[in-house]
C-alpha cells in the first residue's frame, strides 16, 4: 500500500466513524453500529479503487446499505464502482434476508443449473423442480437459473429462467459489460430470478423497497411495452434448446463422467403482462 493509498484509507475510516451517529439512526437493532462501520472499512480496504471514488458517493452508498439493514460485506450487499462513483448493490443473501424477515416466507432459495447437472422442471397441476447438481468434475456452462419460495401458510412459488432470459435482463443494465455482471455472473443471475419471483410472492414493504433501490442502481433505460404487446416466453423450450446445444458441444469438452440431463417438456401458457419502463425484471 502506497503512502497516498494509506492516507486515503485513513481519511475514509475517519469519515465513516464520524458518520456513526447517522448510521445508528437508520440501522435495525440487530446490527450494532460498530459492526456496520467495521464491515464497511474492511470492504473498502479490500477494494482500494473505492478510495479514489467520489467521497460523497462512497458515504452515500454506505448510508443506503445501512438504511436497508444490510452489511456491505460482499454477501448481503456490495460496494461497486460505476463511472467513478461508488454504488451500493444489494446481493442475493441480502434479498433472501429481507424476504425471510417479512414473516411470511418460511424458506427461499435460488440456484444456477449447469450443463452436466440433472434437471427436471414440470408445470401443470403438480408443478415441481428437480435439480441434482453434478458433484465431481466440470459442471459445464450455465443453462438456467431458478428460485423457490415457500410461505408460512403452505404456499409454494417457483420461477425458472433460461440463460437467454437472464442475458436479456443483463442487456438492460447500465453496467451490462462491467462490474458485477462481468465478475459475479452467477450471483447476478440468481438475484435476477429472485426479483422475478418476488412479483408473485406476498407483498413485503421492506423487500419491495430494497428491490426498487436495486433497480435504480442496476437498471438502465428500458422500452415500455403495452398490454398485449409482450411476447410470451416458453421457458421449457428455451432450456431444452440449450441442453441440446450443450450435449452437442460436449464432444469437444473433457469427459466429466456419465451424467444424465433430463428435461421433460411441458406446455406453458404465459399471459401478457405490463412491462414498465423502470423494471426490466
Amino acid at each position: 500500500m502506497t503512502d497516498q493509498t494509506a492516507q486515503l484509507a485513513l481519511q475514509v475510516r475517519h469519515d465513516l466513524q464520524r458518520m456513526a451517529t447517522e448510521f445508528e439512526a437508520v440501522l435495525p437493532p440487530q446490527i450494532p453500529t460498530e459492526r456496520f462501520v467495521r464491515t464497511a472499512i474492511t470492504a473498502i480496504g479490500m477494494q482500494p479503487d473505492l478510495l479514489r471514488t467520489d467521497r460523497r458517493s462512497l458515504m452515500g452508498a454506505c448510508m443506503k446499505a445501512a438504511q436497508d439493514g444490510l452489511l456491505p460485506d460482499g454477501r448481503e450487499a456490495a460496494l461497486v464502482i460505476f463511472k467513478g462513483k461508488a454504488q451500493y448493490l444489494p446481493m442475493v443473501a441480502g434479498l433472501l434476508k429481507k424476504a425471510r424477515q417479512s414473516g411470511q416466507i418460511s424458506s427461499i432459495s435460488a440456484h444456477v443449473v449447469y450443463q452436466h447437472d440433472q434437471f427436471d422442471y414440470e408445470l401443470g397441476d403438480n408443478e415441481r423442480i428437480h435439480h441434482k447438481p453434478m458433484i465431481t468434475g466440470e459442471r459445464g456452462r450455465p443453462i438456467a437459473v431458478y428460485a423457490i419460495a415457500r410461505t408460512t401458510d403452505g404456499g409454494a412459488y417457483r420461477e425458472v429462467m433460461s440463460v437467454a432470459q437472464v442475458e436479456k435482463v443483463r442487456a438492460s443494465s447500465r453496467a451490462a459489460n462491467a462490474g458485477p455482471w462481468s465478475t459475479w455472473w452467477d450471483e447476478m443471475a440468481r438475484k435476477t430470478v429472485i426479483r422475478r419471483l418476488a412479483k408473485y410472492m406476498p407483498s413485503s414493504t421492506d423487500l419491495d423497497q430494497l428491490l426498487q433501490r436495486d433497480n435504480e442502481t442496476d437498471a438502465g433505460p428500458v422500452q415500455a411495452v403495452s398490454v398485449g404487446e409482450a411476447e410470451p416466453v416458453d421457458v421449457i423450450t428455451d432450456i431444452n434448446r440449450q441442453i441440446a446445444a450443450a450435449s452437442t458441444a460436449a464432444v469437444t469438452e473433457p469427459d466429466s463422467g456419465n451424467q444424465s440431463t433430463s428435461q421433460e417438456a411441458a406446455a406453458e401458457q404465459i399471459q401478457p403482462e405490463i412491462v414498465v419502463a423502470d423494471d426490466p425484471f
